[in-house]
C-alpha cells in the first residue's frame, strides 16, 4: 500500500485529482455568475455541465496515471529520473493552477451580485393599468397576485408579499430606493391593456442594485391566453433568479383554472377582501361561490373563500358554528385535490387551534404549533403562515415566539400594517412599552384607516393611567368603522365602570341602534346594572348572554355574566339557584373532576372565585383552584397571567396575610385607571376580611380620590365629543 501511495504521489495523481476538483469549481461558480442573466439559456444546459465534469473525473485520474506532464508535453511516463527537474518546474505550475483556481473561485463567489444576497430575492409591483377603462384595474392587480403567487411557491427565492408591493402602487419611486425599502435583488414592473377580448401585457426584470435590466418581454394576445402568459412570466423570471446549478427545477402551480370566467369572479373577491369590511367581504364570498360553480375544481378560490370565512368570523360577521366547518370542508376539499397547498393547510391548523383553545385543550395547541413551525420552513413566504404560527404561540403564552415569528414576517412583507401592531402585543407582554408604541406609531403610519392598532394603543394608555387617552383612541377606532357595534359598546362599558351612568347611557344608544341584540349590547346592559347593584336587571342581562353565547373567541360577556349570576344571587339568597342554572349551559363550572374545560369557562371561574368559595364544599372549590392553575400554567403560572385570581386563590388556600401582602405590592401600585371598579370587586363577604385590612383601606381612599379626577377629567372630554360621536355612529 505504501508503494501504491508512493508511485500516485510520484505520478501526481493527487495533484491532478486537486487541480480537477479546483478548475471544476471555478467553472461552476463562472456558470453560476452568468447563465441566471440569460433567461433563454435551457434550463438543461447548468444540471449538463455539472454532469460532464462529475463523470470527467475518473478519465482525469486515468490520465494522470499513465502520462505525465512534461516541458515538452503530454507523454507516456517512463520513469525517468533524468526528467526530474522538469517534473519540479511542472509541479510548481500545477500547484499554482490549483491555487490560483481556488482564490478566482472564492472571490466570484463573494463578489458576484447575483450572490450578494444568498437567498434570491424579488418583489413584483403591480402592473399598470394601460386601459381605457379605469374599471379593468382589478384585472392588472389579479395578474400582479397571480404572478406572485406562483413564484412564491419556489423555497429558493425570497418573494415580498402582496401587502407591501401594492403599497407602493401608484407611487413614482426609483427601483433602487425599492430595493433598499423591501430588501430585494430585483424587482418585476410591467402594465396590462385590455380591449375587449385582446391583451398587451409588458414585464421587465430589473436589478436593483444599478437599475439595469435583466429581461423584458411584450405579450399581444387574446384574453383566453391569460393563463399561459403568466405561467410564461412565472417560469422565465424563477430561471432567471436561480443560483444554484444543482437544484432541480420547481414546478410551479398556477392560479388553478382555464376558465376565464371563473378567473375573473376570483379576481374581483381578491380586490373585495383586501377593504375587510362587511360588505366587501360579502360580495368577495358570493364571487367566489360563483366562480366555483363554473370551475369546482378551482383550489385557489376554495382556499380564498376559506380565509374569508375565517375574516368574517374573526370579525364577528359570522359565527363560529357557520364559519368553521365550511373552512374545514373547503381546506380538506383542496388538500385532497392538489396534495400540499400551504395556504389551505395552515388555515386548517388555524381553525384547529381556535377548537383547541376553545376546549382547553393546551396539549393540541403545541401539536399545531409544531406543524405550523414546519410548514413555514417548508413555506418561507407565506406570511400567513406566519401569522397564524404567532397567532397561535400567543395563545401558548409565548410572547418571544409569538414577536419572532412576526419579525420573520416583517421581512417578506415589511410594509403589511396590521404586522406591526401584532408585534406590539407581544413587546407589551414582555415589557418593551417603547417597543410596542413604536410599532404601534409604524403601523398607522403605513396604514392610517386601521382598527385594531387604535384599539391596542388605548389599552396601552389605560395601562400607563391614561383614561381619556384610552377613550379617545376608543373613539378613534369607532370613527374609523362607524357600523361596528363592538368598537362603540366597550366605551359604555367603560363608562359605567366610572359611575359615569348617563354619560355611559349615550354610546349604549349609539350600540342599540346598531345592533340591539349584539352580544355587545347585553354586555353593556348587565354592567350597567351591576354597577348600581340592580340584581334583577343584571341577572337578566346575564341570562340572555348565557343562553345566547356562540361559542369562539367573543367570550367576554359570558364570563362576565357567569360571575355577575353568581353575585347578585348570592345578594337575593338564591345563589344556590344560579349555579345550578349557569351548570346546565357548563358542566365543567363546579365540576373539579372534569379533564378539560372551554376557555371561557375556565376565565369564568378564575373570575367568579369569590362567589364560587362561598357556595362550593372547600375541597371541592380547592380541586377547582388547582384546575385553573393548570391552566394558567402555560401562560407563565396564575401570578403572572392574573393577579385578581392569584389573591382571591390565596384567601380561599387560608393564606390571607399574603394575599393582603400581594394585594399591597401588586394591585395598589396599578394606575386608578386600571382599577375603577376596585371598590365593587371588594364588596362581597368573602373579600371583607382583606379589604377590612387598614392598609387596604388607606390605599382604596387614595384611588378613589385619584378616580373622582378622573371621572372629571372624562366629563371635560365627553363634553367635546358628543357632537362627533353622534355623526360617527349615525
Amino acid at each position: 500500500m505504501a508503494d501504491l501511495i508512493q508511485e500516485l504521489r510520484r505520478r501526481n495523481v493527487f495533484r491532478a485529482a486537486i487541480a480537477y476538483l479546483a478548475v471544476s469549481w471555478l467553472i461552476i461558480e463562472v456558470a453560476t455568475t452568468i447563465l441566471p442573466l440569460y433567461p433563454e439559456a435551457p434550463a438543461w444546459l447548468p444540471r449538463t455541465l455539472v454532469t460532464v465534469l462529475f463523470l470527467g473525473f475518473i478519465p482525469a485520474l486515468i490520465i494522470s496515471w499513465a502520462f505525465e506532464l512534461t516541458s515538452e508535453g503530454l507523454r507516456r511516463d517512463q520513469h525517468d529520473d533524468s526528467v526530474a527537474t522538469s517534473h519540479l518546474r511542472i509541479n510548481r505550475l500545477v500547484d499554482f493552477v490549483i491555487g490560483g483556481a481556488v482564490v478566482a473561485a472564492i472571490a466570484l463567489l463573494l463578489w458576484s451580485p447575483t450572490q450578494a444576497n444568498r437567498v434570491p430575492s424579488i418583489a413584483v409591483l403591480p402592473f399598470d393599468n394601460m386601459s381605457a377603462d379605469a374599471g379593468n384595474e382589478y384585472f392588472a392587480d389579479g395578474i400582479t397576485e397571480a404572478i406572485i403567487h406562483m413564484i412564491a411557491q419556489s423555497r429558493a427565492i425570497k418573494v415580498t408579499s402582496r401587502t407591501s408591493v401594492f403599497a407602493l402602487k401608484g407611487q413614482n419611486v426609483d427601483v433602487r430606493e425599492i430595493g433598499s425599502m423591501l430588501d430585494v435583488a430585483h424587482v418585476l414592473e410591467g402594465s396590462v391593456q385590455r380591449a375587449g377580448d385582446q391583451l398587451r401585457i409588458t414585464a421587465q426584470l430589473i436589478d436593483t442594485a444599478d437599475g439595469n435590466h435583466i429581461w423584458s418581454k411584450s405579450y399581444d394576445r387574446s384574453a383566453s391566453d391569460i393563463f399561459d402568459i403568466q405561467d410564461e412570466i412565472a417560469g422565465v423570471v424563477a430561471n432567471a433568479l436561480k443560483t444554484s446549478l444543482l437544484a432541480k427545477p420547481e414546478v410551479i402551480d398556477g392560479i388553478g383554472t382555464q376558465d376565464t370566467r371563473a378567473y375573473d369572479l376570483y379576481l374581483h373577491a381578491a380586490a373585495n377582501r383586501i377593504t375587510g369590511t362587511i360588505d366587501a367581504l360579502g360580495d368577495a364570498e358570493q364571487s367566489l361561490k360563483q366562480a366555483l360553480a363554473i370551475d369546482p375544481e378551482f383550489h385557489t378560490a376554495k382556499t380564498e373563500l376559506a380565509a374569508i370565512y375565517l375574516d368574517q368570523w374573526w370579525f364577528g360577521f359570522k359565527s363560529k358554528d357557520e364559519a368553521l366547518p365550511d373552512i374545514l370542508s373547503l381546506t380538506e376539499q383542496v388538500l385532497a385535490g392538489k396534495g400540499f397547498d400551504s395556504h389551505a393547510l395552515a388555515l386548517q391548523l388555524m381553525v384547529q387551534s381556535e377548537a383547541a383553545l376553545s376546549e382547553g385543550k393546551q396539549d393540541d395547541l403545541q401539536v399545531n404549533a409544531d406543524k405550523l413551525y414546519a410548514l413555514a420552513e417548508r413555506a418561507p413566504n407565506n406570511v400567513d403562515v406566519r401569522i397564524f404560527l404567532a397567532t397561535v404561540l400567543g395563545y401558548l403564552g409565548d410572547s418571544e415566539g409569538h414577536f419572532e415569528q412576526l419579525r420573520q414576517a416583517t421581512v417578506i412583507d415589511p410594509l403589511r400594517a396590521d404586522l406591526y401592531w401584532r408585534m406590539s402585543l407581544s413587546q407589551a407582554d414582555l415589557g418593551d412599552t417603547d417597543g410596542a408604541m413604536a410599532s404601534i406609531r409604524r403601523s398607522l403610519e403605513l396604514n392610517p384607516e386601521q382598527v385594531l392598532p387604535y384599539l391596542t394603543l388605548a389599552e396601552m394608555q389605560r395601562a400607563a393611567g391614561d383614561t381619556v387617552g384610552y377613550l379617545e383612541n376608543h373613539l378613534r377606532a369607532w370613527q374609523q368603522d362607524p357600523g361596528d357595534v363592538e368598537l362603540v359598546a366597550p366605551v359604555a362599558w367603560h363608562l359605567y365602570g366610572l359611575r359615569l351612568i348617563p354619560e355611559g347611557d349615550v354610546y349604549l344608544q349609539h350600540a342599540r341602534a346598531l345592533a340591539p341584540n349584539h352580544g355587545a349590547v347585553h354586555t353593556a346592559e348587565l354592567i350597567r346594572a351591576s354597577m348600581q347593584n340592580f340584581d334583577e336587571q343584571a341577572i337578566e342581562a346575564s341570562k340572555v348572554l348565557v343562553e345566547e353565547f356562540e361559542g369562539g373567541n367573543r367570550f367576554r360577556g359570558w364570563v362576565y355574566a357567569a360571575k355577575n349570576l353568581l353575585r347578585s344571587g348570592l345578594r337575593q339568597g338564591r345563589g344556590d339557584a344560579q349555579l345550578a342554572y349557569l351548570s346546565k349551559y357548563a358542566p365543567e363550572f363546579a365540576d373539579p373532576e372534569a379533564a378539560t374545560a372551554p376557555l371561557h369557562v375556565r376565565l369564568a371561574q378564575a373570575l367568579a372565585v369569590p362567589e364560587l368559595a362561598q357556595l362550593l364544599p372547600r375541597e371541592i372549590m380547592l380541586g377547582l383552584l388547582d384546575d385553573v392553575d393548570e391552566f394558567y400554567s402555560v401562560r407563565g403560572g396564575a401570578r403572572a397571567s392574573d393577579m385578581q385570581y392569584y389573591i382571591s386563590s390565596l384567601i380561599v388556600r387560608g393564606e390571607l396575610e399574603t394575599a393582603i401582602e400581594t394585594y399591597l405590592s401588586e394591585i395598589s401600585s396599578r394606575p386608578a385607571s386600571m382599577r375603577i371598579a376596585e371598590d365593587w370587586r371588594l364588596d362581597t363577604p368573602f373579600m371583607a376580611e382583606l379589604a377590612s385590612d387598614p392598609r387596604i383601606q388607606a390605599e382604596l381612599e387614595k384611588a378613589q380620590q385619584e378616580i373622582a379626577k378622573i371621572r372629571e377629567d372624562v366629563r371635560e372630554f365627553l363634553a367635546t365629543q358628543q357632537d362627533m360621536d353622534f355623526q360617527a355612529g349615525s
